[in-house]
């Protein structure tokens, strides 16, 4: 199979799913269907895990730190701490501080403090699809 059409259709898929995400009907930030929210972050991942290993999914994730979406931002800035550390912390810095951002204010705070403590892992496996 072609690598470039497999970054070309994991890029897809990554923003379809984000784009889901930011539009999932939520109650105080907190998506009201759990179920189809963690359908849509493990396909994230399964897309994040392709789109790290190219220097065209890295620009794509990164790029999508500056999306008006704080669901979008912050899953972007998660997946590209590792390759952009710097832009990161701004990102997530502003998320966490911003009352606005509802539950990603608190995601964005954790997500900074895991990283520093070297304990988030952008390798887990999320399940087979069933």
């Amino acid at each position: 199979m072609d690598e470039l059409a497999d970054v070309d259709r994991a890029i897809a898929r990554y923003t379809a799913a984000l784009t889901a995400m930011a539009e999932l009907p939520s109650r105080a930030g907190v998506a009201e269907s759990p179920r189809r929210w963690n359908r849509l972050v493990n396909e994230l991942q399964r897309q994040q895990l392709i789109l790290r290993e190219s220097p065209v999914g890295q620009q794509t994730i990164s790029a999508l730190m500056d999306d008006p979406r704080p669901v979008v931002r912050e899953w972007a800035a998660g997946h590209a701490l590792f390759w952009a550390e710097a832009k990161v912390r701004s990102v997530l810095e502003a998320l966490r501080d911003d009352p606005a951002a509802g539950v990603g204010s608190v995601n964005a705070k954790y997500t900074l403090i895991e990283f520093d403590l070297g304990r988030l892992n952008p390798s887990w496996e999320p399940p087979a699809r069933g």
